[in-house]
C-alpha cells in the first residue's frame, strides 16, 4: 500500500481509500489523514467511468492475449484502450466540475 505526507500537518501514513455517495450514480474516491483529518479526493466516478475501466480490462486481456503474435490487431487494441483512457479522463474531469455544484 502506498504512503503519501499530509499536506497539512505532514504526517505519513497509508492511504485507505473511500467512497462517499454524491448523487444518484456519482461517487468521491478519497482518504483521509488520520492526524488531521484533512481530507483529499482522488477522483470521482460514475456508472458511466465503471464501464469505460471495464471495457478496458477485457481490451488489455485480448491484447496481452495478441503480444508478440499479432502485432497489427494488438496495436489495434491499444488505439482503443488509448480512446477509453481518453474518455474516461473527460468523464472525470466533468463530474470534478459538477461535484463543486451538488
Amino acid at each position: 500500500m502506498r504512503r503519501v505526507h499530509c499536506d497539512k500537518c505532514n504526517k505519513e501514513f497509508k492511504i485507505r481509500i473511500r467512497t462517499q455517495k454524491i448523487k444518484d450514480d456519482i461517487e468521491r474516491v478519497y482518504f483521509i489523514c488520520p492526524k488531521c483529518k484533512k481530507e483529499y479526493t482522488a477522483y470521482y466516478t460514475n456508472d458511466k467511468i465503471k464501464d469505460l475501466q471495464e471495457q478496458i480490462r477485457i481490451l488489455r486481456g485480448e491484447y496481452n492475449k495478441l503480444r508478440g503474435k499479432d502485432f497489427k490487431n494488438g496495436y489495434k487494441k491499444l488505439q482503443e484502450i488509448t480512446k477509453l483512457q481518453n474518455k474516461i479522463e473527460k468523464e472525470m474531469d466533468i463530474l470534478k466540475r459538477l461535484a463543486f455544484y451538488i
